[in-house]
C-alpha cells in the first residue's frame, strides 16, 4: 500500500490526513485514512495488568497499541492525487478555530435536547449511528451526586438500561470487540488484553505492533462490513479499528494514542458529520479512557474518578451541543455504552500462586482472574496443575476451561489456556513479590466473573429511531450487534446475539420479525400397547427393578396447557424422534432414537411440598416406548453415577406417586450431584423465586459434542449438565400461570454441572448461584427452542433474559 500524507496547519485539533492509493481511487477501499501526527514517535512498553500501559517518551496511559507511523512518499502523480481528495474532503476535518469554542449552550425541552428539522442532506437517509464508549463507566456512577446531569438526563430522554452485562472476561478489548462483532470472544479471538497462541507461537501484548496482525482479529467487525456493504465508516479509536481486518479497515480511522485530547475527538466527529452525504459515515465510534484509568489508579471512590466523570459529562454535553448547534439532535442515533464496570482491590486481598504451584512446570497469567498452561519443556498435566491449585484459597476456584460455568462461554478457543484460576471480586492473583502498596494490588480492576455487580457496563441511546423515556430489562452486550446494523441498514454476519431482541428499543424496528412458521406437526403422544404381549415385551425389555403399575392411555382432550402453558419444546435436531409421554404431574418429551429423556415438564402450586429427592426410587419401564432402559447398576457404581428423576416424586400425591417412577423420568448424574447438588437446586428454585405457582422444565444438557459420554455396551448416556428452567408470573402469582399475560412472564434459568463434576469445596448454594445461565444458553447446549407457543418478541424476551 502507498501512503502520502499533506500536514494540515498545527491547530490543537488538527491532525494530517494519511491517504492509501489503490488502483481505483488512491486509497484502499476508497478510504481516507486518517492518523494523528503526534503518534509517529510513539513507542510502547507493558507496565501493568490492569490495562494501564504507558509511553516511554512521556508516560502517558496508552490502551490500544502501538503508534509509530511510518510514512512513504510517492511521486508526483500521487501527490496530486491526495490534492483532489483534499478538496473533496476538507470540510469534513476540523479547522484552525476550536469548534468547541464556538458551540453555543445545549438547550432542553422536557428531558431532552431541543430537536430541530434535519438539514436536506439528512433528509431521506437513514440516520448515521454513532457509538461512544466511555471506558469503565459503571453505571450507578450516574447517579454519584450531580457529577453527570447531562449523561442522566439523556438516560430520561432516551432508552436507559439497569445496566448492560459486560461478557467474560470483562476486560477492555474482549468486550469492545464483542460489542461490534455480536460474539462471545471465544468465538472473536480477542480473549483478552494480552493472550498467546500456541499454534503460532505469538503473543499479543497491548503496545506491541504485533497486535496489528490481523491474524489476532479472527473474526469480522460491523465497519468492515458496512464498508464490504456500500456504507462508509468512521472511528476515533476503537480496539481493532485500525487494523486491516479482511483486508479493510473503516473510510476514516485513527490510530490510538491516549494523548489525542478529548475534545479534539469530539470535534473531530462532529466534523465527520458534517461531510456531504457521498462521503459521510453510516457508523462511527468514539473512545474516551475515562473514568477507567483513574478508577484504576486511585479507586472507585476517590475524588479523581469523579473528577473524571465530571470531564467525560461535559464532553458529552460538547457533543450534544454540537449536534444541536447543526440541527442534528434529532437527525443522528447516539449509544453512550461502557465495556465493563470497575471493583476496588487491595493488597491485602491477594491469592500468591506460588504458594501452591510448582513455577518451573506452569506458565501462569495473573491479575483478577488467571489462566494457566504446562511448560512447553515440562512432564506437568493439566490435571496435576489444578490439583495444586484447588481448595487452596477459599477466594480461588480452578477448572478445566471446559467446565467453566457455561454462561461464560470460554473454552472454544486455543488462545484460552487449559486451566482458568477465578477470584471473588476485589482479589487479585499474584505469582511475584509485593509491597502493601503494590501498584498491581491497589486502586481499581476489572476481568472478573461477569455477573459480578461491580462489573456491570452502562447503556443509554437517543435518536430518531429511539423510543423516548424507556426504561429497560438489563441485557448481555452480545445483542447490541444485530441492533446496530439493522439501523444502519446492513446485513449482520452470524453472531451470538438474536435477532430483534432488542426491538422493544426502538420507535418501529426496520426489520420486523417475520411472522413465526408453526412446527411442521406436534409430537406424536406415546401410546400404551394395547397387545399385552407388546405391553409386556416393552416393560421386560426395560430391565428395570420394578414393575409398574398398570398403565392406560391418558384422555385425547386432555389439557397440555397445565404442565406445557407456553408450548411444546421443539428440537432443531433432524434425527430425533420425539415422543410426548403425558402424566398426570408432569409430560416428557422423549427421543425414541436416542433412547434418552430430553425433557421433563410441570407446573407446581401451593400444594406441591418439596422435602428431599431421593435417588433411591424403584424404577420401572414404560409401556408407552421402545427402548427405554434402566441402566445397569454395576455400571453406575463402577463410574460413580446415579439414576436421577426429572420430576421430584415429593412433589406427588401418593395417589400418583408411581408415574414419577416410570424410567423415562430420569438422566444418569455423577453422585457428588445427587450428593452435593440435587436437593439443594429445588430448596433454592423454591426459596428465591418466592412465588407458590411457577411452571418448570428440567432436562440433561451435553455442553460440547465430548460431553455426551456412553458407559457401557449397552450405550449408557451421561449428560454434562442438568438444565432447569422457571417460569413465573409477576403481575398476579395466584392466579393459573397458563392466564398469565405474556409480557408479565419472567423466566430463570441453570446450568448445573454433572460429569464431570468439579469441586472446589465450596457450598452448594455458590455452585448453584455460579450457574446460573440465560435460556438461550441451554437452548445452545441441548438443541431444544422453548416458549414456542408464546408470541415471538415474548419468547425472545424470555430466552435473553440475564438470571
Amino acid at each position: 500500500m502507498i501512503k502520502t500524507e499533506r500536514r494540515l496547519s498545527k491547530s490543537k485539533n488538527q491532525f494530517p490526513i494519511q491517504v492509501a492509493a489503490t488502483e481505483r481511487s488512491g486509497c484502499v477501499n476508497n478510504h481516507v485514512c486518517l492518523v494523528d501526527e503526534r503518534s509517529e514517535t510513539m513507542e510502547l512498553t507493558r507496565t501493568d495488568e490492569r490495562d494501564d500501559y504507558h509511553r516511554i517518551n512521556g508516560g502517558t496511559t496508552n490502551k490500544f497499541g502501538a503508534k509509530k507511523i511510518v510514512v512513504v512518499v510517492v511521486g508526483v502523480s500521487a501527490l496530486v492525487l491526495v490534492v483532489v481528495l483534499i478538496a473533496v474532503f476538507s470540510q469534513g476535518f476540523p479547522s484552525k478555530k476550536d469548534p468547541l469554542l464556538d458551540i453555543p449552550e445545549l438547550q432542553w425541552e422536557g428531558d431532552c435536547p431541543v430537536e430541530h428539522e434535519c438539514p436536506d442532506s439528512f433528509k431521506g437517509s437513514l440516520p448515521p449511528l454513532l457509538l461512544v464508549s466511555l471506558d469503565g463507566f459503571r453505571p450507578d456512577y450516574l447517579w454519584r451526586g450531580n457529577l453527570t446531569p447531562t449523561l442522566r438526563q439523556l438516560a430520561k430522554c432516551g432508552v436507559h438500561a439497569e445496566y448492560m452485562n459486560p461478557v467474560y472476561p470483562s476486560k477492555t478489548f474482549p468486550n469492545h470487540y464483542t460489542q461490534v462483532t455480536g460474539l462471545y470472544p471465544e468465538s472473536h479471538g480477542i480473549i483478552d488484553n494480552s493472550m498467546y497462541d500456541p499454534d503460532t507461537g505469538k503473543t499479543f501484548k497491548l503496545g506491541d505492533p504485533a497486535t496489528f496482525d490481523p491474524e489476532w482479529w479472527q473474526r469480522e467487525p460491523i465497519w468492515v462490513s458496512a464498508e464490504k456493504q456500500g456504507k462508509r465508516t468512521a472511528t476515533f479509536f476503537w480496539p481493532g479499528s485500525d487494523v486491516s481486518v479482511n483486508g479493510t479497515r473503516p473510510t476514516y480511522y485513527k490510530k490510538y494514542s491516549s494523548q489525542v485530547p478529548f475534545e479534539s475527538r469530539v470535534v473531530q466527529v462532529l466534523e465527520w458529520l458534517d461531510l456531504p452525504p457521498p462521503h459521510r459515515p453510516a457508523f462511527l465510534t468514539l473512545y474516551f479512557n475515562e473514568p477507567d484509568k483513574q478508577a484504576h489508579h486511585h479507586g472507585t471512590t476517590s475524588k479523581e474518578v469523579d473528577a473524571a466523570l465530571v470531564r467525560v459529562d461535559r464532553l458529552v454535553l460538547a457533543l450534544f451541543s454540537g449536534l444541536q448547534a447543526r440541527n442534528l439532535t434529532g437527525c443522528v442515533n447516539v449509544f453512550i455504552a461502557s465495556d465493563h464496570g470497575m471493583a476496588d482491590i487491595s493488597c491485602d486481598r491477594v491469592v500468591d500462586v506460588r504458594k501452591y504451584l510448582n513455577m518451573s512446570t506452569a506458565d501462569v497469567h495473573t491479575g483478577t482472574f488467571g489462566r494457566v498452561r504446562p511448560k512447553d519443556n515440562s512432564t506437568a498435566t493439566v490435571e496435576e496443575l489444578e490439583s495444586q491449585l484447588r481448595c487452596r484459597s477459599e477466594h480461588l476456584r480452578v477448572f478445566e476451561k471446559e467446565h467453566l460455568p457455561v454462561r461464560m462461554h470460554y473454552r472454544d478457543n486455543r488462545r484460552i489456556e487449559p486451566i482458568i484460576l477465578d477470584t471473588d471480586a476485589g482479589w487479585t492473583i499474584f505469582k511475584e513479590d509485593y509491597l502493601p502498596s503494590h501498584k498491581w494490588c491497589t486502586g481499581g480492576a476489572h476481568g472478573y466473573d461477569h455477573f459480578f455487580p461491580d462489573m456491570r457496563a452502562f447503556f443509554t441511546a437517543v435518536g430518531p429511531s429511539m423510543k423516548k423515556n424507556t426504561s429497560v430489562e438489563p441485557f448481555l452486550n452480545i445483542e447490541l450487534y444485530e441492533l446496530m446494523c439493522e439501523l444502519i441498514d446492513i446485513t449482520p454476519n452470524p453472531n451470538n446475539g438474536t435477532r430483534g431482541s432488542l426491538h422493544h428499543f426502538l420507535r418501529q424496528p426496520l426489520r420486523p420479525l417475520a411472522p413465526k412458521v408453526a412446527p411442521v406437526a406436534p409430537l406424536e403422544v406415546g401410546q400404551v400397547a394395547k397387545d399385552a404381549a407388546e405391553y409386556a415385551k416393552r416393560v421386560a425389555e426395560a430391565r428395570c427393578p420394578c414393575q409398574p403399575s398398570p398403565q392406560s392411555n391418558p384422555e385425547t382432550d386432555s389439557d397440555l396447557r397445565r404442565h406445557l402453558p407456553f408450548g411444546v419444546p421443539t428440537t432443531t435436531s433432524s434425527d430425533a424422534e420425539v415422543r410426548l409421554l403425558r402424566n398426570v404431574d408432569y409430560d416428557v418429551g422423549f427421543d425414541e432414537r436416542r433412547h434418552m429423556t430430553m425433557w421433563a415438564a410441570f407446573t407446581l402450586g401451593p400444594e406441591n411440598q418439596f422435602e428431599k429427592v431421593t435417588p433411591d426410587v424403584c424404577w420401572t419401564g414404560d409401556a408407552r416406548v421402545n427402548g427405554s432402559n434402566c441402566p445397569n447398576n454395576e455400571t453406575l457404581i463402577k463410574n460413580d453415577l446415579v439414576q436421577w428423576p426429572l420430576y421430584p416424586p415429593t412433589f406427588s400425591s401418593a395417589a400418583f406417586k408411581d408415574a414419577a417412577a416410570y424410567v423415562t423420568n430420569s438422566i444418569i448424574v455423577s453422585h457428588n450431584f445427587s450428593k452435593v447438588l440435587g436437593d439443594e437446586v429445588w430448596r433454592r428454585l423454591l426459596e428465591t423465586e418466592a412465588t407458590p405457582i411457577m411452571n418448570i422444565i428440567t432436562g440433561p444438557a451435553f455442553v460440547t459434542p465430548t460431553s455426551m459420554r456412553k458407559m457401557d455396551d449397552d450405550g449408557l448416556v451421561v449428560p454434562s449438565h442438568f438444565f432447569v428452567i422457571a417460569t413465573r408470573c409477576s403481575s398476579d402469582d395466584r392466579q393459573p400461570i397458563a392466564a398469565c399475560h405474556p409480557s408479565k412472564l419472567r423466566s430463570s434459568a441453570y446450568l448445573i454441572p454433572s460429569h464431570p463434576y468439579t469441586d472446589n469445596c465450596e457450598a452448594a448454594e455458590r455452585i448453584i448461584f455460579r450457574n446460573r445461565a440465560r435460556v438461550a444458553d441451554i437452548e445452545g447446549a441441548t438443541g431444544l427452542e422453548f416458549f414456542s407457543g408464546l408470541p415471538q418478541y415474548d419468547a425472545i424476551r424470555l430466552r435473553t433474559a440475564l438470571p
